[in-house]
């Protein structure tokens, strides 16, 4: 059955407005700006799909295959905790995470965080993996879709660019393939838990 797609422009336009708003509201501390995220990343996007009379389950908001999701969600994690471990000791990452420095200082200050944390990437799969990812043309949606969320992380640790798209371009995959954002938030939220207890219990080694 033919579905109609939002169109390119449209996506790529509102992708590009969430980031730059995004990142403003960013400015203001790690938990400024947490309600205007989600509306931008969440709200917004199932906004402009009902607007569009497009079903979300077209756009990967649904649980899709779950056991094909939790498999390779769980190759991506193994390909990628050795880059997260390598991270973890360099200074330079140390320096610019975690976002909120109190959350090393007790367990429950890691809890708020990551339940921050979690928010938030969720929000991201929603909006990159799901209505941008699912949007574009089949043959280069995942390469256009890698580029563009790799250009949201500009500013931070330069090493952070190069790795940012090969984790969009892995999960973006795993996304196509189960026709679900499940192995996108599992993958980006489990790395960078995985990230924050590497800081924690990982001596910096350079």
């Amino acid at each position: 059955m033919f579905v109609r797609r939002i169109s390119i422009r449209t996506c790529v336009s509102l992708a590009a407005l969430l980031l730059v708003l995004i990142s403003y509201f960013h400015q203001g501390g790690f938990f400024a700006g947490l309600g205007v995220e989600i509306l931008l990343t969440i709200v917004l996007p199932l906004l402009v799909l009902a607007f569009a009379r497009q079903s979300p389950r077209d756009y990967g908001l649904q649980l899709g295959d779950v056991s094909k999701g939790i498999a390779l969600s769980v190759v991506l994690l193994i390909a990628l905790t050795p880059f997260v471990a390598y991270f973890a000791s360099s200074a330079d990452f140390r320096a610019y995470y975690p976002h909120w420095k109190p959350a090393t200082d007790s367990l429950h200050n890691f809890a708020i965080y990551h339940t921050v944390i979690a928010i938030r990437v969720f929000g991201n799969e929603v909006l990159f993996r799901g209505l941008l990812l699912f949007s574009l043309p089949e043959r280069h949606a995942n390469s256009l879709h890698a580029i563009i969320y790799m250009l949201a992380h500009w500013g931070k640790p330069w090493l952070e660019l190069p790795y940012s798209f090969g984790l969009a371009y892995g999960v973006g995959w795993a996304n196509l393939r189960c026709r679900s954002i499940l192995p996108g938030f599992l993958v980006h939220y489990l790395s960078n838990l995985i990230f924050d207890l590497f800081i924690i219990f990982l001596p910096p080694l350079f």
